[in-house]
């Protein structure tokens, strides 16, 4: 039998995209510093009606000395296609990363070096910095968009950005997977299938990090720079959090001040320019929002006891 050599599985799920799949797969196809051994591309489809199969179908004819390989998920959803690529993966490691992101050149060569420098290191990732559709509306940050935690490899205890996260697929033995349940289907919005793995890491004691180096660019597009999608994205993610929370077994009589630390409305105000008055508002009405969601979830608790 051969040995598989293969340290990452790099694994992109889509879902009718194949606009952007194409950037994906260009700068996945010219990656530095790396030998074509050490890694594969699984495409994921997740059955798209688009011509997702035949743009695949291009680059594995185009790039024979990279392993390319398309699969098809039928059942629609993130969650089934992550967990499709954990099924095929053949490398010690699984990275993924958006169909709409596009990788640095030495994307794959600092993950393969940094699993060389930190071996038990269960899950990691790096810096998104965007590209956006449109410019920047004046309501938002100036860093919207962009997730960058700094310029040292550091320890994580709260979540990886799910646009460029990594794992050590020997994990999921232990996790089960991306939970179906949770995540985007089709175009419907959706989040929270990353959050609770990194939850149960954390419940686990299993170690995360980040790492500067292992950068992408993530398409930040028209549709979300509209403030009404911003407030129904964040109610959504909160919402998910405390169903995941309550899932996995957490008290939530104490989940109201966790939350009012994670979403703390000082915080917010020290980290946007005061200009961004509309901005801070959606925020602050998020969060009551989510207290008096939680508080309604732990009312509902005591009277059943």
């Amino acid at each position: 039998m051969q040995k598989n050599n293969i340290t990452v599985s790099v694994a992109i799920c889509t879902y009718n995209r194949s606009k952007y799949l194409q950037t994906c797969l260009d700068s996945l196809a010219h990656q530095e510093n790396v030998d074509p051994k050490d890694y594969e591309l699984l495409i994921i489809d997740n059955n798209s009606t688009d011509n997702t199969k035949d743009i695949t179908t291009g680059y594995i004819n185009k790039y024979p000395s990279i392993k390319i390989r398309y699969h098809l998920e039928q059942k629609i959803g993130l969650s089934h296609a992550r967990n499709k690529a954990i099924k095929e993966a053949r490398g010690k490691y699984i990275a993924y990363i958006d169909d709409d992101g596009i990788a640095y050149p030495d994307w794959i060569y600092q993950i393969i070096e940094f699993t060389r420098r930190h071996p038990h290191i269960m899950a990691f990732g790096g810096p998104s910095y965007r590209y956006a559709e449109i410019p920047i509306p004046k309501w938002a940050p100036p860093d919207y968009g962009n997730v960058d935690l700094g310029d040292k490899e550091k320890e994580v205890t709260k979540h990886i950005v799910g646009c460029n996260m990594i794992f050590k697929k020997s994990l999921f033995e232990k996790l089960d997977g991306f939970n179906p349940s949770l995540g985007m289907v089709g175009k419907s919005m959706g989040y929270g299938e990353e959050d609770e793995i990194f939850i149960k890491m954390i419940k686990f004691h299993l170690p995360m990090m980040y790492s500067p180096h292992i950068k992408i660019k993530h398409l930040l597009p028209s549709y979300k720079l509209n403030m009404f999608w911003e407030l129904k994205s964040r109610f959504i993610k909160v919402q998910t959090l405390i169903f995941s929370q309550k899932r996995l077994g957490r008290d939530l009589t104490n989940f109201t001040p966790t939350l009012q630390k994670l979403l703390s409305f000082q915080n917010l105000i020290s980290k946007n320019p005061i200009e961004n008055k509309i901005y801070n508002i959606l925020l602050a009405f998020d969060i009551i929002v989510a207290m008096l969601y939680a508080n309604i979830l732990n009312a509902i608790k005591k009277f059943k006891k």
